[in-house]
């Protein structure tokens, strides 16, 4: 080779013996086995390494015996060298006023603790794995991988899957929520409907009951209003004054208006239709608001809450051709106004 041809034997004789020694195992695995092309490439190529190594020393050498500065210049290549490994390794400056060991334990230090770090990074690493794993396993999602990135970029979309799938189920809970609210004030508004219809039903029952069918009757007009018709409220031929007599059938009365206390009044006077209209209608009017100042005295009533109104013999319920049909048209009627 170039590096026995040359001065590598007088300059690099350490190095070229490990040359001529690789190749002699080199030769040596060949004659054992020629078919041993990977045990023999390696030798090989290590003898023509340490040849290569041989002859660049040798140079070296060489010029150091023709330049006494070479010496110096030889010594900081290798600093310079080792320096470029501390600065990749971010130390500021390497010693070197000790000779190269010195440094050269700087950098093994640097480099052992980097080495311990990427150690510690790998434990790191697979325990974040782990956790990633785990975390994918319970969400359901598939937890197959090494790369702790590509495990966090797929947790973060199985959680943004999930996330989307719970505000897409908050939005459905809300809209069933809010029928369901609907549906429960429809539900108050029927039953208070109910309820409401229920007492007033009650009422009617009671009112019903409190008259007997001498006293009158109680009844629903078309309006809806409930209408007290008392027709055994009876006045002397003419008269319009309130009697003893009247007193226990308008007691009645008065019990039956406190059981509506938010309702309006109208007491209506009727006659039959014997006699003069115009007089009729007059008297009727008269009964009519006997009848009020009665019940306003008794009970108390505002005057916006009470009126008094004549129809004379206007409305029949009855044929005035009988004594009879005269007799049911001759009445007052409270009408209760809810």
């Amino acid at each position: 080779s170039r590096a026995v041809a040359g001065e590598a034997p007088r300059y690099a004789p350490a190095t070229l013996d490990k040359a001529r020694s690789a190749r002699a195992r080199c030769d040596a695995l060949i004659t054992k086995d020629r078919y041993d092309r990977a045990a023999s490439g390696t030798e090989a190529a290590l003898a023509e390494y340490e040849a290569r190594h041989a002859s660049t020393i040798a140079q070296s050498v060489r010029s150091l015996e023709r330049n006494d500065q070479a010496w110096e210049k030889l010594m900081l290549v290798y600093e310079v060298q080792m320096d470029r490994v501390g600065t990749s390794l971010e130390i500021d400056r390497l010693s070197f006023e000790d000779g190269p060991a010195p440094a050269a334990d700087t950098l093994i230090g640097r480099i052992s603790r980097l080495a311990g770090q990427s150690g510690d990074r790998e434990t790191v690493n697979r325990e974040l794995t782990d956790k990633l794993r785990s975390i994918l396993e319970k969400l359901g999602a598939d937890p197959s991988g090494e790369d702790p990135r590509i495990l966090a970029d797929r947790v973060d979309q199985t959680i943004a899957g999930l996330t989307a799938d719970r505000d897409r189920l908050a939005g459905q809970i809300s809209d069933e929520q809010s029928k369901l609210t609907r549906l429960e004030e429809q539900h108050a508004a029927v039953a208070a409907e109910l309820e409401a219809r229920t007492a007033e039903e009650e009422k009617f029952r009671k009112a019903k009951e409190t008259l007997n069918p001498s006293e009158g009757e109680v009844l629903y007009n078309a309006s809806n209003d409930l209408v007290l018709r008392l027709s055994g409220l009876s006045f002397d031929i003419g008269k319009s004054d309130i009697k003893d007599a009247h007193i226990p059938l308008l007691e009645k009365v008065r019990g039956i208006i406190e059981m509506f206390p938010e309702s309006k009044l109208a007491v209506e006077g009727h006659t039959d239709a014997s006699g003069d209209p115009k007089g009729n209608l007059q008297l009727s009017e008269k009964r009519a608001y006997a009848v009020m100042q009665y019940l306003r005295q008794t009970m108390l009533l505002s005057a916006d809450r009470i009126s008094a109104i004549g129809y004379g013999s206007e409305k029949p319920i009855a044929p005035n051709e009988t004594a009879d049909g005269r007799a049911k048209n001759r009445r007052i009627d409270i009408l209760i106004m809810k």
